[in-house]
């Protein structure tokens, strides 16, 4: 992920893609992976799994998925991505109420 700040002290971020960030409030900073790292499998589970790091937001986040690097690194983005418009008001709440077809 890359970072950037304007003249005017904006900061705007975009991803290695080239697509642009949502815009939040000014008090609400940008999702991005801060880091990928293998770990131990949980108790039970097999496999190859990673931890990964979001930071930015109100929070850090911390995950764990199986996989290979490749695969843990896109899913990290795309849940920082989701986490980024989510805030952004761009999507619905996940705590919203649904909307029938007929409404």
């Amino acid at each position: 992920m890359q970072a950037t700040q304007s003249a005017g002290g904006k900061r705007s971020s975009k991803s290695e893609e080239g697509a642009a960030k949502p815009k939040l409030p000014s008090f609400i900073k940008l999702y991005e992976v801060a880091s990928v790292t293998k770990t131990q499998a949980p108790a039970g589970a097999d496999g190859s799994w990673y931890k990964y790091v979001l930071e930015g937001g109100r929070s850090p986040i911390t995950g764990m998925r199986r996989g290979n690097l490749k695969e843990v690194t896109e899913h990290a983005k795309r849940c920082a991505m989701e986490l980024n418009e989510r805030n952004s008001g761009k999507s619905p709440s996940a705590w919203a109420p649904r909307r029938s077809a007929n409404q």
